[in-house]
């Protein structure tokens, strides 16, 4: 399975290579006008397109983008001016830290609701109510809420204008993730300030993936309840603490391939929880590039989504190989 996947990547980055440069040069919309402004002449514009290399016939464009993917190579920023690799990578671990803890966040989250709702009747309702809730409101939506409710109001939550303060001492830029570098320099106040910084956003990605890993939950802890050796274990006298175990640890594969899946999908939509709270993501990032027509951006961007997600897909064959036996005979 594991060798498979791996000899897969080529041809499917390829695929997605090739596909990602043919979308973005249909894009409606001149690079060269945007960059160049309302009021430049068409001299101006010429002069950019040829620059960019956007005269060039777009077979000839292709080659070159594909050989200098092949050279790890992509581009330079057509408003920055900077490499695009650098620019994505700059801002890529502060995206990453928000889409783990996140998706952690709903995963837990996601089993509370699902155990809630087979084993409570009591509180099977709420569970109910609060997975339905979480399915029907947008992420951005609840995110906006959320501000308004524990920022402006409450005056609970620190102010939604990025990974930390202004007033806060910055951490030396090592991964451009404000935690993970104030935790390496040691600075303990900007952790708690960073630490602060990530409640709303990711109370809100849990609350919404959250209920849709519940589903996926509530299905698997049904499922193994029933399962004979449910049946078998009771009827052996087993405690009720060994076959809550029991039952846990069967319902957890399907539970955490799932959140593997909304992991991907959540690094690819993560754009708007990132605007709402001025993340400064390369999610944040590549919808600017988007706006702008930064074709070398928004190819980038997807290259490395679709390197990320070929990478968890990959440990959750592995999660699976070591978590189901049924799977290695």
């Amino acid at each position: 399975m594991i060798a498979t996947r791996l000899a897969l990547a080529v041809p499917l980055l390829f695929a997605v290579a090739t596909l990602i440069f043919l979308l973005t040069h249909v894009l409606p919309g001149d690079v060269a006008g945007i960059i160049a402004g309302p009021n430049a002449t068409p001299e101006n514009i010429e002069a950019i397109r040829d620059r960019l290399g956007l005269n060039k016939p777009l077979w000839e464009q292709y080659t070159d983008y594909l050989a200098g993917l092949l050279r790890g190579d992509l581009g330079e920023s057509f408003v920055t001016g900077r490499d695009v690799r650098t620019e994505l990578l700059d801002r890529l671990p502060s995206t990453l830290l928000l889409v783990t803890l996140g998706i952690l966040a709903a995963t837990l989250w996601g089993l509370l609701l699902g155990a809630t709702t087979v084993f409570s009747r009591t509180t099977a309702p709420a569970a109910r109510a609060l997975t339905s809730l979480g399915l029907s409101m947008p992420d951005f939506v609840l995110g906006v809420v959320l501000i308004y409710v524990f920022y402006f109001l409450l005056d609970w939550a620190p102010s939604p204008i990025g990974q930390i303060d202004l007033a806060t001492p910055r951490p030396p830029d090592v991964t451009g993730a404000a935690l993970i570098d104030a935790l390496l320099a040691g600075q303990w106040s900007t952790v708690g300030d960073a630490l602060a910084h990530l409640v709303l956003p990711v109370a809100t990605m849990a609350l919404v993936y959250g209920a849709s890993v519940g589903k996926v939950a509530e299905s698997a802890f049904l499922e193994a309840r029933s399962a004979p050796f449910m049946d078998y274990a009771r009827l052996s006298g087993l405690r009720r603490r060994t076959r809550a175990r029991y039952l846990t640890l069967t319902s957890l594969p399907p539970t955490i391939t799932y959140s593997g899946v909304a992991y991907a999908y959540m690094l690819g939509g993560v754009v708007l929880i990132e605007t709402v709270f001025s993340w400064g993501g390369v999610a944040q990032f590549a919808a600017s590039a988007l706006a702008n027509r930064d074709l070398n951006v928004i190819q980038g961007f997807v290259l490395i989504v679709a390197v990320v997600t070929f990478l968890i897909y990959l440990l959750l064959d592995i999660f699976y190989i070591v978590m189901d036996p049924r799977v290695r005979t």
